[in-house]
């Protein structure tokens, strides 16, 4: 149907309900006997329109239309009645049969919906569904409204049994459209849908208004209750209207046979529901009490065993299907078995996305040839790993890093090929793999097999759009030479090729040059572990002063090392094991409580409010309870929080991890203010600056270093202290060691200063001395 029509229709519609509207309030016989089956005729051509060129089933509409015809039929003949007999036929029995029916069609059309629905209970279920609302209803609408006139309706005469069924079949109605609303009301209903319901809902209060004024002697023939009839019938007519002007598919169920499925408590539930309302309008009546209470466990029993015989006969015919699905997945298993084996086989041994072989194989064949190789033969091992290769991925996709893996394969098994190196080329990890050779190599000629790998796989590789270049990391470790087992020797490839990776793209090392430093690496992890924090460790203090002023500010506590048998150990050699190892933890707990206390100490003596700067490394960021015993220790010495600083390294920051979000976030709602150390080196990024809080930026030694040579580092500098204010951020250059660097920056608009021009780090004793008891400000110190 086209829009114009559609529009067109709809306005004849509105201009004739007007106007019988109008009618209707003024009581009209003759405009009533004629408007009345013009719009029930009207609904009932529309319908069967619909019910024959709609895909929704056709039964439901022929009903619907069926009850719009006998309804025009009826109001035909009473206006042959009244009209041309002059009559009254608001007194005859007929009418009463003839006014049944489009409630009777009504009922049908409603019933035949349930039927269509392949998926909603039993027809056993639904009648049950229904028979136990509509008896509801009809108690409670008994109990309240019609208790008085029990006589009239124990006569048996024709007209109060044709009332009476009349009355039944509106019930009926209405404890369908009730179980409808259970049944949809967790779809989406489509718009036919919901103009249907409407139309239901508003046919089967009218009727029940109509059977009430009938039953009262209160029902004047053409007046309002008749308009509000042909209201409803032309809202049947607007649902067939919609479905010329819109096709919609037929409305459907998500209702499975299930015993528990959720409308059943809450169709207990309205059950009960009438009981209570009768209660409340006319008080307890014992008589009423007993048939509700009759009507809910005569529904409860014949539910409960219905849906106990639907479920068996569910289950059973599940297990059937079972069986049947089991015999044919029991062949093609045996077939699917048989096709793993022959991939397991490959799988074994081979990489499934480069196809070079891979760790498993590697590993097989390196105990083979320790086992077969000469005394004088050697082995080496060539553990290879691409340079920022999750950048590749991140960046471009896991396919592209995939098609960069495989070509990096395949020029490795080209470079393996062209020279007849006869060594096995394996992918052994994400981006990892081992170039193994077997045979009596000198030093030198292993450094050309090296360099023409990184050679032939540093040219560009182009995935189209892109163009890729590739360096890579390569650790190199010998047999026998570095060690005898695969383990060890695997071990030692993978070390080596870590230090290659600290020193820059496209770099090699050798294991047996790295000997020395993992040896002694190895003799700072135990002595760590071994040492007495008390005696072996000590805090020393850096003051820190405010530029404006010189005056002093607080300090930073910097942690230093006195082993009895390695002697004097720097920080940067044994902070960076003591995080690898986990020491780090109890000994940054140690100089954390030995910073807090101090603080405690001098400014409680002092009445000063200098703060402390605590360095806090990452593993201690991933500690659990850092935060708890921060607080403890603050609250043990009972100080401000706002005494204490924390110091993280930018690198740190940048991470981004929720959880350093989460942890910086309870840091500050301690009171505890942080600081970012060593800012402006690396790969710095301002981003992070707007995602935590963060008090002050800690300006990198290497940039103060050449303030006073280099324009570069003093717009950089400037940038920083520029981005500080705007933030609200106060800005701190560390390793000043000169008036004219102090200078710079005070011109610069630098906050606080700290480094050697004003002290070196002190042990606490000496700081005491020479900041606290005999100098306060920095100028005088300076001078």
């Amino acid at each position: 149907m086209k829009k114009s029509t559609y529009s067109l229709i709809q306005l004849i519609l509105v201009v004739y309900f007007t106007t019988y509207l109008i009618a209707a309030t003024r009581e009209s016989v003759i405009w009533g006997d004629i408007l009345s089956p013009l719009g029930a005729i009207t609904s009932f051509i529309l319908l069967l329109i619909a019910g024959l060129k709609t895909k929704q089933p056709f039964f439901i509409w022929l009903f619907a239309s069926l009850a719009c015809f006998s309804y025009a039929a009826a109001d035909i003949l009473w206006a042959f009645y009244e009209l041309v007999l002059r009559a009254q036929p608001n007194n005859m029995d007929i009418f009463l049969v003839l006014y049944l029916l489009p409630s009777f069609f009504i009922a049908l059309s409603l019933y035949a919906f349930f039927v269509t629905q392949k998926s909603y209970w039993t027809n056993y279920q639904l009648t049950l569904d229904i028979l136990a609302m509509s008896a509801a209803l009809l108690t409670l609408i008994w109990t309240v409204f019609l208790h008085k006139q029990f006589e009239m309706l124990t006569a048996l005469n024709i007209h109060n049994t044709l009332f009476f069924i009349t009355l039944l079949t509106d019930f009926f109605i209405s404890g369908c459209l009730i179980i409808l609303f259970l049944l949809l009301r967790k779809d989406k209903i489509p718009v036919i849908g919901k103009i249907t319901f409407i139309a239901f809902v508003c046919y089967v209060l009218t009727a029940l208004s109509y059977n009430y004024l009938c039953f009262q002697n209160l029902y004047i023939p053409h007046s309002l209750i008749d308009a509000v009839f042909i209201f409803s019938l032309l809202t049947f007519a607007q649902a067939g209207l919609w479905e010329l002007y819109k096709p919609e598919k037929p409305l459907k169920t998500n209702q499975t046979i299930d015993p528990d499925y959720s409308s059943s408590k809450l169709k207990g539930l309205i059950l009960l529901l009438a009981p209570i309302i009768a209660i409340l309008i006319n008080g307890f009546n014992f008589a009423s009490f007993l048939v509700f209470l009759t009507i809910f466990m005569a529904y409860q029993f014949l539910s409960n065993y219905i849906q106990f015989s639907i479920n068996n006969e569910h289950l059973l015919a599940q297990e059937k299907a079972m069986n049947s699905i089991l015999e044919v997945r029991i062949a093609e298993r045996t077939q699917e078995l048989q096709q793993v084996n022959y991939h397991l086989e490959i799988l074994s041994k081979q990489d499934s996305i480069t196809n070079l072989f891979n760790r498993r194989h590697v590993f097989n064949t390196l105990d083979k040839m320790l086992e077969e190789a000469e005394p004088t033969e050697s082995i080496y091992i060539l553990y290879i790993d691409l340079d920022r290769f999750k950048t590749i991925n991140d960046s471009y996709g896991h396919d592209i890093g995939d098609n960069v893996l495989i070509e990096i394969a395949n020029r490795l098994d080209y470079c393996n090929q062209f020279n007849e190196y006869n060594a096995l080329v394996a992918r052994v990890g994400g981006d990892e793999f081992v170039f193994m050779l077997c045979g009596y190599y000198k030093h030198d000629e292993i450094e050309t097999i090296i360099r023409e790998i990184i050679q032939s796989c540093g040219e560009p590789i182009i995935i189209p759009p892109y163009k890729l270049n590739i360096s890579m990391s390569i650790g190199i470790t010998q047999y026998p030479q570095d060690a005898c087992e695969r383990s060890e020797l695997m071990k030692n490839a993978d070390i080596a090729m870590y230090y290659a990776k600290s020193q820059g793209f496209n770099k090699y090392m050798f294991y047996s040059t790295l000997s020395p430093k993992i040896h002694q690496k190895n003799i700072i992890e135990l002595k760590l572990k071994e040492a007495d924090f008390d005696k072996e460790f000590e805090v020393l203090y850096q003051p820190l002063f405010r530029i404006a002023g010189n005056t002093l500010i607080g300090m930073e506590a910097l942690l230093r090392w006195n082993n009895p048998e390695l002697g004097s150990v720097f920080p940067d050699q044994f902070i960076p094991i003591a995080e690898e190892s986990g020491v780090i933890i109890p000994l940054g707990h140690w100089v954390m409580k030995k910073a807090v206390s101090q603080i405690a100490q001098w400014n409680e003596m002092y009445d000063m409010q200098l703060i402390m700067g605590i360095n806090i490394s990452p593993r201690q960021l991933e500690s659990i309870d850092l935060i708890e015993c921060l607080d403890q220790m603050i609250h043990k010495q009972a100080i401000p929080p706002q005494w204490l600083d924390i110091e993280i390294t930018e690198n740190i920051a940048m991470k981004g991890e929720t959880y350093m979000e989460e942890i910086f976030t309870q840091i500050s709602e301690l009171g505890v203010s942080i600081s970012i150390d060593d800012f402006g080196t690396g790969y710095s990024s301002l981003s992070y600056l707007k995602h935590y809080s963060f008090d002050r930026l800690k300006i990198a030694k290497p940039l103060i270093d050449n303030v006073t040579t280099d324009v570069n580092d003093v717009q950089i500098i400037k940038a920083i202290i520029m981005i500080g204010k705007s933030l609200g951020i106060e800005t701190i250059a560390e390793g000043v060691e000169c008036q004219e660097q102090l200078k710079i920056l005070a011109e610069l608009g630098c906050d606080e200063a700290q480094g050697y021009l004003f002290s070196r780090p002190l042990p606490a004793s000496v700081f005491e001395q020479m900041f606290l008891k005999e100098v306060l400000y920095a100028g005088q110190f300076i001078s």
